[in-house]
């Protein structure tokens, strides 16, 4: 499941380097839902930080929420840090 949910996430790198922000959102929330079924909080929280590039306002918000709580749950302050680029 772990390497489908990375080349799932790989997909939607290639599709976000391509324009298709749309393609790229699926793409990446696909690879969530399965990180989230192994669990792995580290890669969670960069496919939340991807859907969080490509969303703004509340979703925004949402997902760098949903990153820094994955990212704590593992205790890597220094990937939380990296979510103050969002504001």
């Amino acid at each position: 499941m772990l390497g489908e949910a990375n080349c799932i996430g790989g997909l939607g790198d290639i599709a976000r380097e391509e324009g298709d922000a749309a393609a790229a959102c699926a793409q990446y929330k696909a690879a969530l839902a399965l990180y989230e079924r192994i669990p792995d909080p580290y890669s969670m929280g960069v496919m939340c930080v991807r859907l969080a590039e490509l969303a703004d306002g509340a979703e925004r918000a949402a997902h760098v929420a949903a990153a820094r709580e994955a990212w704590t749950s593992i205790d890597r302050p220094d990937l939380v840090v990296l979510l103050h680029q969002f504001g």
